[in-house]
């Protein structure tokens, strides 16, 4: 009597699509007095090369303004990104559009 081995390899491979939801909308910023563009801090630490952590922990010292909605939740004067980081990438104050 002869034995057969059979050996079966099953290979799956998933996808996974992930939807950046970007959010940016001009509101009043009372620290500067204005209406400015506002984002959210994944947005704000794209623009700027920094982490969300990096941008949270700002927020919490007072070094950015910010405004909290809630359907949104948090979004970051872009101004106080500007005056913070330099001008991040697609990031023009509002009076420079």
């Amino acid at each position: 009597m002869t034995r057969r081995r059979v050996e079966i390899t099953l290979e799956r491979e998933r996808l996974f699509f992930v939807e950046r939801r970007e959010v940016s909308i001009t509101d009043w910023c009372g620290a500067c007095g204005s209406r400015v563009r506002m984002v959210m801090p994944d947005e704000a630490a794209r623009l700027t090369g920094a982490t969300a952590r990096t941008v949270y922990r700002l927020v919490e010292t007072g070094q950015l303004h910010f405004c909290e909605g809630p359907e949104v939740g948090l979004l970051v004067c872009l101004e106080s990104l500007h005056n913070s980081f330099g001008n991040p990438a697609g990031a023009q104050p509002e009076g420079e559009r």
